[in-house]
């Protein structure tokens, strides 16, 4: 294990299901400090979900990771317009 080497990540928590990456997880674990980037979701508050659109909609269910096929882009979001696209999909809540 290397000591002193500073890593940066971004955008790696969770994916568009809230779920974490396996990899991710483990570098949180071992992280000795988490310095937050904030985002900002679409209606102004902070985000802190990923919504993945595949055709300009959201889509709530997939393989974690998208490479091919379908054009896939992600969104940033705040837990309201998350929960609400999931909504509009007609997709039970989280909580």
């Amino acid at each position: 294990m290397l000591q002193g080497v500073p890593v940066l990540a971004y955008g790696i928590r969770t994916d568009f299901q809230t779920k974490a990456f396996p990899g991710s997880a483990r570098l949180l674990e071992l992280a000795h400090s988490l310095e937050e980037l904030k985002t900002i979701c679409r209606c102004g508050r902070k985000a802190m979900f990923n919504g993945r659109r595949v055709d300009d909609r959201f889509v709530f269910e997939g393989d974690q990771v998208a490479i091919d096929g379908e054009l896939v882009t992600y969104e940033s979001l705040c837990a309201t317009c998350y929960l609400e696209e999931r909504s509009r999909a007609s997709l039970p809540s989280l909580w």
